[in-house]
């Protein structure tokens, strides 16, 4: 079916689809009655999450105040030009805040360095090169820190959430339910 509308696209385009550089080089479809369950589970990776609690669209998530510590929602790009978003989108939930913990100090630790210049050149330098950098991780920092506050808020203060993915995960994914 979805070769079939793929060459009649083609065929009203007059040509083969899309640019042969494009990132995306394959498709992979996988039929529902060989994995019916996993659509069905919860999300566990930040990526997935930030998608149900905030939204994504079109790789953007607007994201508000409560999580952006400031007066103004931020519409955010996720993609990889995001250090940090590229580095915890497929992690599990739990293992995210870890991982941004250890990024903000060394944010701080940069900002560190900074401080501790003495030469006009090596201010030069730090200034051009690194001072940008830091506050664009910071930023995004403060804004992904938020977000997984807020995701963790949200999934503890769901009732019997712990006991629905350890039956999620212990019971359904394990096969003792499907046969």
């Amino acid at each position: 079916m979805v070769l079939e509308m793929t060459k009649t696209i083609e065929n009203l385009q007059g040509g083969v689809l899309g640019d042969p550089d494009h990132q995306i080089g394959h498709l992979f479809l996988i039929d529902r009655e060989v994995d019916m369950v996993t659509p069905l589970c919860t999300q566990t990776t930040y990526e997935g999450l930030v998608d149900e609690t905030f939204g994504i669209n079109c790789g953007y998530c607007e994201f508000g105040k409560d999580v952006t510590g400031t007066d103004k929602n931020i519409k955010l790009l996720l993609n990889y030009e995001d250090d940090v978003f590229e580095e915890i989108r497929n992690r599990h939930i739990t293992n995210v805040f870890s991982f941004l913990k250890a990024q903000a100090q060394h944010v701080q630790s940069g900002y560190m360095k900074g401080k501790n210049i003495t030469q006009i050149g090596q201010m030069k330098d730090f200034v051009s090169n690194e001072l940008k950098d830091l506050k664009q991780q910071s930023k995004s920092l403060t804004i992904h820190i938020g977000a997984s506050e807020k995701i963790l808020q949200q999934t503890t203060n769901e009732p019997d959430s712990k006991e629905h993915l350890q039956t999620e995960h212990g019971k359904v994914l394990k096969g003792v339910w499907i046969r």
